[in-house]
């Protein structure tokens, strides 16, 4: 097996509001997507959305995870750092599983974010998508600061 880069996202001046991989090549057995953020927003804790392709109507291809708990709907659960804990980037990894089949998809999430209290946000989760079409586009909808970066990989049988 190999692990091949398909896009690296990092984020300029100014921050972004979200990001987006399209056009997810299909010659893979499972997807690997990295992120090392830090949110823009103010909250004591934040999170990460991804939305599967393109489908913002329905929830089956919105994904979050928090600490304790991974799931399919349109509430955002904390996830990355933020702005109360000073120059901290939340780490946040995603593998899906048989991404380019059609059928339901696993996926497992793992993360670490600091915060301003003792305890800092770890956890390692697992679900089935209920999205059954191939994943042809990602996008990360959370604001995140400068320097931020995404990066998505591609698992091949080779």
């Amino acid at each position: 097996m190999g692990m091949k880069l398909i896009e690296h996202i990092e984020v300029g001046a100014g921050g972004v509001l979200s990001s987006t991989f399209s056009n997810i090549p299909q010659d893979a057995v499972d997807l690997v997507l990295f992120m090392s953020a830090r949110s823009s927003a103010g909250s004591t804790n934040d999170s990460v959305l991804i939305r599967v392709n393109g489908n913002f109507a329905t929830t089956n291809a919105r994904l979050y995870a928090q600490a304790n708990t991974i799931g399919q709907d349109t509430s955002r659960p904390e996830n990355t750092a933020n702005g109360s804990t000073s120059n901290a980037f939340g780490s946040i990894s995603y593998y899906f599983s048989n991404y380019a089949v059609t059928g339901p998809k696993m996926v497992i999430a793992d993360f670490a974010a600091p915060t301003q209290g003792s305890q800092p946000w770890l956890g390692m989760v697992a679900t089935q998508m209920t999205v059954t079409d191939p994943i042809t586009s990602m996008e990360i909808s959370e604001p995140v600061l400068q320097h931020s970066t995404y990066s998505l990989y591609k698992i091949t049988a080779d």
